[in-house]
């Protein structure tokens, strides 16, 4: 008979009825209604998961991952990661994708080391039962389908592949983060010989390829000036820490005794000449003609910027490696002659290696006119200035250690500093600012123990913060809750306002008097420092002498670093 309600459905009407009267009286959006709603329907799916569990009618594997996956979608990092180690910890067979998942969430935790212990125990597994470049044998085959159904057996091969291919290239990053370019690249390398039909570890193979490959016949020759392949320190105006900064982490790169507190330095002489620069500009502007008319960007990032990876065009590759052997990397050789460890760069810097190359364009016809407080990771940078100063206002390195100063250079002159140094592009008020930047890194030398990268921060401490899942949350736009009222209301709907009961934030990061910790280092790339507060040891110093840079304004988040942040994306 039509018309008539079982109880059921009058229970599902009651409940609609409820949901709408909510919205109705206006206490509560229909966006927060039905985001707690389908919280209500997670954790209710987290029991019937658990349920299933102990009484074994599903796939253990299988059940662990989803409860985990769920348990991310209710923003409880914490549990997902107490689900899937104490999983891990009772099993002695290793299922990829459990392994992969808690090594992600550990990573995205800044439990570095123990990411790492997870992503080596995959990439040790592949390898014993495979040899580079093959498919992936049966012997291997501990997590994989049957194959008597070999389109699930293909489908988990390949997910088993994909899955060593991330460990590979997650454990590179945890050797970036700290500080270790050199055996993030051998680890990569490695990958690649093994899976080389992953894009992210090709790519960085024929990055390394592009700056690494010796000069061969009929390469462009960049001519620099004369003299700048022997330029001596007295050629470079020399900057140094000032009285307040002396404590300042960049100096633990270098003796003090023969650094002698400078950390940034200026030639006195253009070192690409004035036909050089229009080269570069020209090819910059053929290669954004060539790529949908216009300058695209490397990063993903609230700041507006505009530029071009040095390696994505052919021409200037031959030229930068030319340049860096002859000019840069003896120019560097020069300003910072003795690391903390005893060594040098080599006899004309033959240790320096790019790690990253761009040329950025600040125009202030589009608003991208400058970037926040930040550092790069990198040993050593440069900046070379490619346009005239005449055709802008404004423009320069700010950095905090000098007291503040702006450090600008004219056309075809250079700053090198020191890549741990906390710097922003001063802000261009008319007119167009062109420069080539360069990411360097000593090989052999693990910079990161000098400036506190090398350690982890405890989740339960006070002030830990977590870098890569800041990225994580600036990209995506997730804030904070609104304060204690804020929390209250959305309580009554069952929610808990984006922190869990542990006080961390909505993505398991514990939040520091309300303000993120430091969002990133990325590939090449900078870690931004959002609340004006120096990095110690990873532990915030408040400066208070950077507010004009410090406000919040955005994030820089590279490619790469894009790459990485979708390659430990849970969800």
């Amino acid at each position: 008979m039509t018309g008539i309600l079982d109880a059921d459905d009058m229970l599902a009407k009651l409940d609609e009825d409820h949901w709408n009267a909510l919205v109705a009286s206006g206490e509560y959006t229909q966006k927060e209604v039905d985001k707690a709603r389908r919280k209500l329907a997670v954790r209710e799916e987290v029991s019937m998961c658990k349920a299933m569990l102990l009484m074994g009618l599903k796939a253990k594997d299988e059940l662990v991952l989803r409860i985990a996956s769920l348990q991310l979608e209710l923003e409880k990092r914490y549990l997902a990661i107490e689900t899937l180690s104490q999983y891990h910890a009772q099993h002695a067979h290793v299922n990829t994708q459990v392994s992969l998942l808690l090594a992600k969430l550990y990573f995205r935790d800044d439990k570095k080391n123990k990411a790492s212990v997870l992503c080596q125990e995959l990439v040790d597994l592949y390898k014993e039962a495979n040899t580079p470049d093959t498919e992936l044998t049966e012997d291997a085959a501990h997590t994989l389908a049957s194959p008597s159904d070999p389109d699930g057996y293909r489908q988990q091969r390949a997910k088993d592949k994909q899955a060593v291919a991330d460990a590979f290239y997650i454990l590179g990053w945890i050797a970036i983060h700290a500080g270790d370019h050199t055996q993030a690249y051998t680890v990569w390398e490695d990958g690649y010989t093994w899976l080389p039909n992953d894009k992210r570890l090709r790519k960085q193979h024929r990055k390394r390829y592009c700056w690494d490959q010796e000069r061969v016949q009929g390469e462009a020759d960049g001519k620099g000036q004369d003299g700048c392949a022997n330029a001596p320190v007295d050629e470079m105006e020399a900057f140094s820490v000032d009285e307040a900064h002396q404590a300042e982490l960049a100096l633990n790169l270098f003796s003090r005794r023969t650094q002698k507190n400078r950390v940034v330095f200026r030639s006195k002489k253009p070192i690409i000449p004035e036909d050089e620069r229009q080269m570069v500009l020209d090819a910059c502007e053929q290669f954004a003609a060539d790529n949908g008319g216009g300058w695209g960007t490397v990063r993903h990032c609230s700041v507006p910027t505009t530029d071009v990876a040095v390696e994505d065009i052919p021409i200037l590759r031959p030229w930068l490696r030319t340049l860096m052997r002859k000019c840069l990397a003896p120019m560097l050789r020069a300003c910072f002659p003795l690391l903390a460890d005893g060594t040098d760069l080599g006899p004309r810097g033959d240790r320096v290696r790019i790690h990253d190359a761009f040329v950025v364009r600040y125009d202030a016809a589009d608003r991208s006119v400058s970037l926040p407080t930040h550092s790069d990771t990198s040993s050593l940078s440069f900046t070379v200035a490619l346009t005239e100063q005449s055709g802008y206002e404004g423009g320069g390195t700010w950095f905090g250690a000098l007291g503040g100063k702006v450090v600008d250079a004219p056309a075809g002159h250079a700053v090198a500093f020191a890549g741990p140094l906390r710097h922003a592009g001063h802000p261009i008020s008319h007119g167009t600012r062109t420069i080539l930047v360069l990411f360097c890194y000593i090989e052999g030398f693990r910079y990161g123990k000098y400036v506190g990268f090398d350690g982890e921060d405890d989740l339960e401490h006070e002030h830990a913060h977590s870098e890569t899942s800041e990225s994580v949350h600036a990209f995506n736009g997730v804030r904070e809750s609104g304060g204690e009222s804020e929390t209250k209301r959305l309580n009554g709907l069952g929610m808990d306002g984006g922190v869990d009961k542990t006080g961390r934030c909505c993505d398991g990061v514990l939040s520091v008097s309300g303000v993120h910790g430091d969002v990133c280092r990325g590939v090449g790339g900078v870690k931004v420092d959002a609340s004006g507060g120096q990095m110690v040891g990873r532990k915030k110093k408040q400066c208070g002498d950077d507010d004009k840079y410090d406000v919040g304004k955005g994030y820089i988040v590279y490619n790469e670093t894009y790459e990485l942040m979708t390659t430990i994306d849970a969800k």
